[in-house]
């Protein structure tokens, strides 16, 4: 019975956030208000929601049946930095932003290591 219920569990690979930039942040996911902490030199694990499909729980869609880009917003100070599409931004070259609360420039870089993650450096 127990062996049953095991395989009909269904969850979806954790993603990661790493903060090596040496600034305080934080990440919502999609345009949820609710913004997580994201403290220097730490690494937040996350998972995006299943899609609603009928009766109890979520479907895990995969490929083309993903209709929603994976968004994550990381905020430093009064900065809003955006990843419309984390997939689409899987080992492209890393992107620049100016932080000018704080004067500096921060580097963000989507890699795959396991699933995704994004690295703010």
């Amino acid at each position: 019975m127990a062996a049953c219920a095991a395989r009909s569990l269904i969850t979806t690979l954790p993603y990661a956030i790493e903060n090596h930039s040496g600034l305080s942040a934080s990440y919502s996911i999609y345009d949820y208000a609710i913004r997580l902490p994201l403290p220097t030199n730490s690494t937040q694990f996350f998972r995006f929601e299943l899609f609603p499909e009928r009766g109890l729980g979520g479907m895990r869609r995969c490929g083309q049946d993903i209709k929603c880009p994976k968004r994550i917003n990381i905020h430093i100070g009064g900065t809003e930095i955006s990843i419309r599409d984390l997939d689409r931004e899987v080992n492209k070259p890393r992107s620049a932003y100016y932080i000018p609360e704080f004067r500096v420039h921060a580097f963000v870089h989507v890699i795959k290591r396991g699933k995704s993650t994004v690295r703010l450096i």
